[in-house]
Order: C-alpha cells, then structure tokens, then sequence
C-alpha cells in the first residue's frame, strides 16, 4: 500500500476477507473513487486504458500498487530481477487467476507526490515492454500496414483516373508520395522485426517462468 495514506487502511480486511473466500494468489484493490487533481485524473485515465492497449486485462484498470500476494507471488516476482520497473503489470504476465475488490482514494495525509511528469512518461515507456513487449512491435506493424494501404489506395485511384481520363496530367507529386509511402512501409517494417527479435531477448532475460505449478 502507498505510504501517504491514501490507501484506506481500513480495507485491508477486505483485501483478507478476498483472499480467504477465493484462494486467488493476487488480490489488487480497484479506485473506486480518487480525490486527486483534474491533471492527475486525466493522465491516469489515459494511462491506464493505454495499457489496456498493450495487454493488460480490462479489469485491471484503475487498480493501483494497493494489493494482497501471496508469498509464491513475492517469490516468483523476485526471480525477475530484469524487470522491476512495473510491478503491477509485472503480476498479469503470471497469468494468475485474481480478485479484486473495490476502494475509495483517500485524501494525501502529508508531503506531495513525488511523480513528476517525466517520471510518469518513464513509468508508462517501461511499462509498455514489462506487459508486453510484443505489443510495441505490431504497433510498428500497423503503422508499416497504414502506410502501404495509402500509398495503395493513391497508386489505384491515379490509375483509374489515368484510364477514365487519358488527357489527365499532374506532376510527379504523386508518383514521388508513393514511392516514399512504400519506402516508408518497408523501413517500418523493418523497425517492427528488429522489435521482436530485441522482445525475444527481453522476455528471456526477464527470466519469464515457462510454467507454475499449481500444488505440489
């Protein structure tokens, strides 16, 4: 739980009560209200429904670093020492069955934050990759994708009105934006394998369990 009071501590019985009803490994405590500043709102919003973007299971929006392991969860995020910079979605690549419960933010009892908004940009940069690193690369494959449509779509539509109309004349404008369209998507596309080769090597130095055993 954070340190300044905003997590109720009064929840921590529920936190107890869910791990005793359901058995989970993980139990993580959901905002369900947070009295923080409009900025604060507004960039946690974004960040949380990016990740959602990247891997992270739409339940796990808005859930903060408020939660209840396990001592197997404790040791298994332990052996990872590549990969610490995100715990909270650190827990999801366990692919662990987990229970949440619902909180209400409270008001910081002294001090300030101490995440200014680079620090926030490096949290959201490395949490991108401690998710999932695949995820950045199909972005890349996407944008590579998006290229090549255009520049499809322009090359055709210049042809059928080269055809329907033989006396059209333009300049090489648009031969020059295909091309460079199509150049584009082959160095995306190149950036997009390189991606996976690098997320390859990330997720095995992250020592990644291949398996967990439920019971021995």
């Amino acid at each position: 739980m954070d340190s300044d009071g905003q997590d109720p501590p009064e929840s921590i019985s529920d936190l107890v009560d869910a791990f005793i009803d359901s058995k989970h490994d993980i139990i993580l405590a959901k905002r369900r209200s947070r009295r923080d500043g409009l900025t604060k709102k507004a960039t946690a919003w974004l960040f949380y429904r990016s990740l959602t973007l990247l891997g992270l299971p739409l339940e796990s929006r808005d859930a903060g670093d408020y939660r209840l392991i396990t001592k197997r969860i404790k040791d298994l995020i332990l052996a990872q020492p590549n990969s610490l910079q995100y715990i909270r979605g650190q827990l999801f690549t366990l692919k662990m069955p987990t229970r949440f419960i619902r909180i209400d933010r409270k008001d910081r009892i002294a001090g300030e934050t101490k995440y200014t908004l680079s620090k926030m940009t490096r949290l959201a940069i490395s949490s991108a990759f401690v998710i999932d690193p695949f995820k950045v690369a199909q972005v890349y494959i996407v944008t590579a994708a998006l290229f090549a449509a255009i520049a499809g779509i322009t090359a055709v539509a210049f042809i059928v009105i080269k055809l329907m109309v033989p006396t059209y004349y333009t300049s090489g404008i648009t031969t020059l934006a295909i091309i460079l369209l199509l150049l584009f998507s082959v160095v995306i596309s190149m950036i997009a394998f390189q991606s996976l080769y690098i997320s390859l090597l990330f997720r095995t130095l992250r020592n990644e369990p291949a398996y967990l055993e439920k019971e021995v």
